[in-house]
């Protein structure tokens, strides 16, 4: 059943996880980083072909991703996989895993309270062969193992390396001769903060002498968006209206007709003068 742990059996636990490791180590990382001393803790099976090492993160730390994806490349078998939405940790290796709120970037929890709860696998594997049920699994095992390992299938592939065998005497006697990167990533998640669509059961488990293939790399992507994020539509500014036609200059007045009309002299020479008469009007003879 599932164990409350804190304190010093918390930390012992957490060691037990990269030092007990047989066959498989999974971790899942809010944010891709490792100290000194879980960098020694991983690097104990550096070379060792037959244990899979899986890493899932949700981000990088700036400027920091760049030297871990150093790192990994000297592992002879490991997978490291981005889900852009994980925000919680989980250290597991075959045998069973740890829920805690320990970061893996900074032993400075040994001064903090921390808690975890370990839950052991409820399927152990035989020898790649059969399956059989942990006596000590309950439900809260099995949810907290099913809920991790099914985030290999959704999580994108940044670095895959894998080990190379030579077979012998029919397929019968396979020998470990080195180690070849399937898969990188890195540069165009360094740049665009992206993976490809490839997940971790794309690639083969381990790689045969003389059939290896170059290191496939991904073509650059565009950078990741959220898929709750609301889309953004420009919306064109109205086009200013013209401005208004200045208005025509009214049309000259017409000059309007004298309400007095002079008498016309008919007959009469322009300087003859005229005769006055009582009333006041001039008029011609």
């Amino acid at each position: 059943m599932a164990e409350f742990l804190t304190r010093f059996e918390l930390e012992e636990r957490l060691n037990a996880v990269f030092l007990h490791a047989k066959k498989s180590i999974l971790l899942l990382l809010p944010t891709l980083a490792l100290d000194e001393h879980f960098r020694r803790l991983l690097a104990t099976h550096q070379h060792n072909p037959e244990l899979d090492i899986v890493i899932v993160f949700g981000k990088t730390e700036a400027g920091a991703a760049n030297d871990l994806f150093g790192y990994f490349q000297q592992f002879n078998n490991l997978s490291l996989l981005y889900q852009k939405d994980l925000h919680a940790s989980f250290y597991a290796n075959e045998a069973g895993g740890l829920l805690s709120s320990i970061s893996l970037a900074d032993t400075a929890f040994r001064g903090h309270i921390e808690f975890g709860v370990y839950a052991r696998n409820p399927e152990q594997s035989l020898l790649g062969l059969t399956t059989i049920k942990n006596p000590l699994g309950d439900s809260t095992d099995a949810d907290a193992w099913t809920k991790a390992t099914a985030l290999l299938e959704s999580a994108r592939a940044v670095l895959i390396r894998r080990p190379i065998i030579q077979k012998k005497l029919m397929g019968l006697s396979t020998n470990y001769i080195g180690a070849h990167t399937v898969y990188d990533g890195t540069e165009v998640f360094s740049a665009h903060g992206t993976a490809a669509n490839k997940t971790y059961h794309d690639f083969p488990k381990m790689l045969e002498h003389g059939r290896v293939t170059p290191t496939e790399k991904p073509a650059a992507l565009a950078p990741e968006v959220k898929a709750d994020a609301p889309a953004t539509v420009e919306i064109p500014s109205p086009a200013p209206e013209p401005p208004a036609a200045a208005a025509a200059p009214a049309p000259p007045e017409e000059p309007t007709a004298p309400t007095h009309i002079p008498p016309i002299n008919y007959g009469k020479p322009a300087d003859e003068p005229k005769r006055e008469h009582p009333g006041g009007f001039g008029y011609g003879q």
